[in-house]
């Protein structure tokens, strides 16, 4: 029971960095560390820990995917035909 309780402490802090990531790079660090604690709990028996962490991994995902949804796309095509005239 004491892994679980340090192990639900973790999953709670990371989740924090989720709130607090501002980069893509920032998201899938806490994804990966999702991910090997979902392992992790897994592996220790600690299925509520487990939960919570797979939980973590797809919020993760989610904010990830928000966050590709507003960036910017390349357009692509011929970089001549792109150039915008200097007039």
């Amino acid at each position: 029971m004491p892994e679980e309780t340090t192990a639900l402490e973790k999953i709670s802090v990371a989740r924090q960095y989720l709130a607090e990531a501002r980069t893509l790079s920032d998201i899938v660090i806490v994804r990966n560390q999702a991910m090997a604690m979902a392992v992790f709990a897994e592996a220790q028996g600690a299925g509520e820990a487990a939960q919570m962490a797979k939980e973590l991994q797809l919020r993760c995902e989610r904010k990830a995917g928000a966050f590709l949804a507003d960036t910017e796309r390349n357009k692509g095509g011929r970089p001549s035909e792109n150039l915008t005239p200097l007039g």
